[in-house]
């Protein structure tokens, strides 16, 4: 019974910490992920619109249509990726937090 106090306090700041540490990651983050979603989309649609105006009334896919968006898709991918981790970044700077920590890693992952 004596030590419950201590582990209360130990648990208060574990969540504290905790707390402080996942609102490192910047909200700039999501609004560039979103910005680099609707270029992407934008990109998709200018290359669909090239090939085939009436692709969306049942037409097939080419090959090298399909491949193009693929390739749209993942440079849209990797800009929102490494726009939202140069705003958390930056902010984590601001804020003298180390950028990887294990918050950071679970939400990561």
């Amino acid at each position: 019974m004596e030590n419950k106090p201590e582990e209360t306090l130990t648990d208060i700041h574990r969540l504290m910490e905790r707390s402080s540490r996942f609102h490192s990651l910047s909200g700039w983050s999501l609004v560039s992920a979103g910005i680099c979603g609707l270029a992407g989309m934008w990109w998709a649609k200018t290359l669909v619109m090239q090939r085939s105006p009436g692709i969306f009334y049942g037409g097939a896919l080419s090959e090298g249509l399909r491949d193009r968006l693929i390739v749209a898709a993942t440079c849209t991918l990797f800009a929102a990726l490494v726009s939202g981790l140069f705003f958390t970044w930056w902010k984590a700077r601001k804020r003298k937090l180390p950028l990887w920590d294990v918050v950071f890693r679970r939400v990561t992952i």
